[in-house]
């Protein structure tokens, strides 16, 4: 299980309580229905044929280390391209992350860091020489996630638990709303274009400012979910 957790974009803490920091190795989408459908098929060949089970749970004990190392060359391999490809299109960039998305490792999120702002966009590796549709995102303000970590620590949580975080000011009324997400929940895959169009961060939290900018409530949403609102008191 700690394995299973260490494979995919969010981690684990594998040192806890020496450390709280998480580790990743990230090589797996955080739903894999390659890597699933696979274990469970030799999970049923080892129940309903008794006399290869050794046989099949030596392949099935193969599959779990040999697939993620597959998908982390493949990473590898397009982190080397995607390097040499910035460089030729004058891209610029401080760094960049390759993470999984839905249906690893045919189809990946590459985040460029641009310094105020991240570039997102999706990677076919079947399609490798296809222009790359970059949506940008504004940084998170660190400063202001620890204002906000003070007034609730659901704000202080996802500060340590962000990578990729970045944030949307919007002003309705006299009202500000402040919210804050993270890009490895966005997806880039074609088939899931829908949620990326929506313009909402999945697992997101708002902070509410009223005329003064003073915070006054926040919101927790998560999609296709009731909105949570919490007063400040």
């Amino acid at each position: 299980h700690i394995f299973l957790d260490l494979i995919t974009s969010y981690g684990t803490q594998i040192f806890f309580p020496l450390t709280n920091a998480r580790y990743a190795v990230t090589s797996v989408f955080i739903i894999d229905p390659i890597y699933t459908l696979v274990m469970l098929y030799l999970v049923y060949r080892s129940v309903k044929h008794l006399k290869t089970r050794k046989m099949v749970a030596l392949l099935g004990l193969a599959w779990v280390f040999a697939y993620p190392a597959f998908n982390l060359s493949v990473r590898y391999g397009l982190e080397y391209y995607l390097e040499q490809r910035f460089a030729r299109e004058g891209i610029a960039f401080e760094d960049f992350e390759i993470s999984t998305d839905a249906l690893s490792p045919f189809f990946w999120k590459v985040i460029v860091d641009q310094g105020d702002v991240y570039q997102l966009s999706g990677v076919n590796v079947f399609k490798l020489g296809h222009p790359l549709d970059f949506t940008q995102y504004e940084k998170a303000n660190g400063a202001l996630l620890e204002e906000f970590g003070q007034i609730s620590s659901l704000f202080a949580t996802y500060h340590w638990f962000f990578d990729f975080p970045v944030m949307r000011t919007e002003q309705v009324e006299k009202e500000t709303f402040i919210t804050v997400g993270d890009l490895r929940f966005t997806t880039t895959a074609p088939f899931l274009q829908s949620l990326r169009d929506s313009g909402q961060l999945p697992f997101a939290l708002t902070m509410v400012l009223d005329e003064r900018q003073k915070p006054v409530r926040y919101h927790y949403h998560r999609r296709g979910q009731e909105q949570i609102v919490l007063l400040i008191e």
